[in-house]
C-alpha cells in the first residue's frame, strides 16, 4: 500500500494516461449510463461500457439460474422466526440546575480582578 493508502495496483503513482476531470454533466451521464463509451473522455471509456452493461436489463442466459439461486439463498439464510425487537428508547436527560445570575457587583469585582492581575505581573 503506498503513503496515501491506495493499492498500487489500483492507482499507480504515476499513470500511463493522464485522467482528465469530469465535469458534473459528464459524470451524471457516465454515473447513469447515458454516455456511450465512444463520446467518453480519456481513460472513462471502460468505466462507461462497465456501467452500461450494469444497468442493461438481464437477458435470458443470465436469468437461466436465478430460481436456482434464490432457493439455495433461501435455505441457507432462513427468514427471522420472530418479529425484530424494538430498541430501548434513551433515558431521559435531567435538567440541569439553574445557576442564577451574577449580582450587580460581579462585573466590577471581575474588573478589579483582572486590573489588580495587570499590575502583580507588569
Amino acid at each position: 500500500m503506498g503513503s496515501s493508502g491506495v493499492f498500487s495496483a489500483e492507482m499507480p503513482d504515476e499513470p500511463s494516461q493522464v485522467i482528465v476531470p469530469l465535469d458534473a454533466d459528464t459524470a451524471e451521464r457516465l454515473l447513469s449510463a447515458r454516455l456511450d463509451p465512444d463520446d467518453a473522455p480519456p481513460g472513462y471509456a471502460e468505466v462507461a461500457r462497465l456501467l452500461q452493461a450494469a444497468a442493461a436489463p438481464a437477458d435470458q442466459i443470465e436469468l437461466t439460474g436465478q430460481a436456482a439461486a434464490l432457493n439455495a439463498f433461501r435455505t441457507t439464510h432462513p427468514g427471522p422466526t420472530s418479529p425484530p425487537l424494538a430498541r430501548p428508547r434513551p433515558a431521559p436527560t435531567p435538567p440541569r440546575p439553574r445557576v442564577p445570575p451574577p449580582g450587580p457587583g460581579a462585573a466590577r469585582t471581575d474588573r478589579r480582578a483582572a486590573l489588580a492581575g495587570r499590575e502583580i505581573s507588569g
